[in-house]
């Protein structure tokens, strides 16, 4: 009973490769940049630059997105899957980090305005 338990958990663990996340990243992140742009230049357009980090936050974010598509796009090109899997948690990452980013300027923008 012991062996049958161990062999169906080793056939398990190498049944199939995880599915990777890159094309969604990269479909959210071009997605998100857009918004990024249309928010940024509604900032412009209205005069809300009351303060000026917020709108240095949306160009970082902008650029935080764009870096997420960029290796988004290398892991799904790359040939070397340890390659493709490095670019990949890279662009998660990022992606992360320019979502929060996106948050708080929503909250300032919601506080502020």
């Amino acid at each position: 009973m012991h062996s049958k338990v161990m062999t169906v958990m080793l056939q398990c663990d190498y049944m199939e490769p995880t599915p990777s996340k890159a094309p969604h990243v990269l479909n959210a992140s071009t997605n998100l940049v857009g918004f990024s742009f249309i928010l940024l230049t509604s900032l412009k357009f209205f005069k809300l630059t009351g303060s000026a980090i917020v709108s240095e936050l949306v160009a970082i974010i902008v650029v935080g997105f764009i870096l997420s598509c960029t290796f988004s796009f290398f892991s799904m090109r790359s040939k070397s899957q340890a390659r493709s899997d490095w670019y990949e948690t890279i662009a998660d990452y990022i992606f992360l980090i320019a979502l929060m980013l996106l948050l708080i300027v929503c909250l300032l923008l919601t506080l502020t305005y």
